[in-house]
């Protein structure tokens, strides 16, 4: 289903539950008259406040509300037919049921085919409304070309890159950006970074943790979690490799690492590593108040100090090892990450060869 045959199902849906609704109201009305109709009384102004209010949750294309109102309609009817041991007015009922169907189905593919398309430029700094868009693609298309940055989802979810067109002089700076700022989203998909209580505290028994593919050791008080997800770019799909460890309620370490093509290799260091700065800011919408260069074996890297409204700081270290970036990130509470531990986590980050 696209945009257009979306909201035209959405749009029926909450018709149907103003007729519906009317309806009910009606009826109502008259048996509170004193005429005896269908078992109908007082009380079932409370139906049609709910369907009221369902209505206008459908107008406003929430997928809730689009579900509460077919399951109510549907077991209201059956109650009905069941109490007056008569099934009148089904032809009409299939249809007022059709109509809500349509309405779960509407708002669930409108969500599903661009779930940030009417805020995105607002939220980008762009003046404008966003276009209408058909299908995710143009979505998509529409994103890239914008340059625009935006943060989503767990996972799966989406999480928006922000990305210039491929053939302009600020795509590396675009696709760094994007990829750190997706995972700085991640961290915040953690237990730990979504500040759950609930999370059991890791064992703390420091030991160097390795990865082949990733060509990388690090110290960690536990052994992490990995998980791969693709990210969208001007330049194509870039996969993402996280490895995550949630320290009780107060923290999360996380590496991550990604592989771009040539035109990232190709972009003064300098202003790639900019271009991850930035986006590390857009997605946490955080103040730098710490940045310096370092390096890693003779590649350029860049540590940053985010503190972040509300949750607390990050620490943040980026290399770029040819085409390869590295992140190396500690997010927790002020008191969490100025402890040494982060310190001797951060530090020990090094590449298993050169």
């Amino acid at each position: 289903m696209d945009r257009e045959h979306a909201e035209k199902a959405i749009k029926n849906a909450w018709m149907a539950g103003v007729i519906s609704g009317s309806i009910t109201l009606i009826v109502t009305i008259v048996a509170m008259a004193g005429y005896s109709f269908m078992g109908f009384s007082a009380w079932n102004i409370a139906d049609v406040a709910v369907i009221a209010g369902l209505t206008f949750g459908i107008y406003r294309k929430s997928r809730t509300c689009a579900v509460i109102m077919l399951v109510y309609f549907v077991g209201s009817k059956f109650l009905l037919w069941s109490e007056t041991q008569s099934v009148s007015g089904l032809p009409m009922a299939l249809v007022f049921g059709w109509y809500f169907y349509q309405g779960v189905s509407g708002t669930f593919a409108l969500h599903s085919l661009a779930p940030a398309a009417d805020q995105a430029a607002p939220q980008s700094g762009i003046s404008g409304t966003a276009p209408k868009f058909q299908t995710r693609e143009e979505y998509m298309a529409w994103k890239e070309q914008r340059g625009q940055q935006m943060t989503s989802g767990p996972a799966a979810s989406a999480i928006g890159m922000g990305s210039a067109p491929a053939k302009s002089s600020k795509a590396p700076v675009w696709i760094v950006a994007g990829l750190v700022a997706a995972g700085v989203a991640a961290v915040f998909m953690t237990n730990a970074g979504q500040g759950l209580l609930s999370s059991p505290p890791a064992p703390a028994v420091w030991q160097e943790f390795s990865s082949a593919e990733g060509n990388f050791a690090v110290l960690m008080p536990g052994s992490p979690s990995y998980k791969k997800q693709s990210s969208s770019t001007a330049v194509g799909p870039i996969d993402m490799h996280l490895f995550s460890l949630d320290l009780a309620k107060d923290a999360v370490y996380m590496v991550m690492f990604s592989d771009y093509p040539d035109v990232v290799a190709q972009a003064p260091a300098d202003k790639v590593l900019d271009g991850g700065r930035d986006g590390a800011l857009a997605n946490t919408k955080g103040k730098l108040i710490g940045e310096q260069s370092i390096s890693l074996d003779g590649f350029p890297g860049r540590e940053f100090t985010i503190e972040i409204p509300g949750k607390g700081m990050m620490k943040l270290r980026a290399f770029l090892v040819r085409q390869r970036l590295y992140q190396v990130m500690a997010v927790g509470t002020n008191e969490r990450i100025d402890q040494e531990d982060t310190g001797k986590y951060l530090t020990s980050f090094r590449l298993l060869t050169h």
